[in-house]
């Protein structure tokens, strides 16, 4: 944890998800306001292996899980995200993931 003149920054890589040797899954910055910054998420369990393959609604559910997951240690949910961005393999039907984001 860095301590900064008026807050704190926290790099924390929860149990549950994948740990990654390249990035910190959750970043967390206290001070005059707290914000939460979370590393690029994809369709990977804890374990590492890759959920839901050619399957684009299985994939979007384990992402929802890990933002959820990386939220959670943080202190937010879903509800507090402010910027969104989704990156999709060209040519995957969309419309299964879009259910998925609806629902949770």
């Amino acid at each position: 944890m860095t301590t900064l003149t008026h807050g704190q920054v926290q790099h924390i890589n929860p149990d549950d998800l994948s740990k990654n040797p390249a990035f910190t899954n959750v970043i967390v910055v206290t001070g005059q306001v707290k914000t939460i910054y979370i590393g690029g998420q994809d369709a990977v369990d804890a374990s590492g292996t890759i959920v839901g393959k050619g399957n684009i609604k299985q994939q979007a559910e384990q992402v929802l899980n890990n933002l959820q997951a990386a939220l959670k240690v943080g202190g937010a949910e879903l509800e507090h995200i402010i910027k969104w961005n989704v990156y999709v393999v060209q040519g995957q039907p969309l419309q299964p993931a879009f259910e998925v984001f609806q629902r949770i």
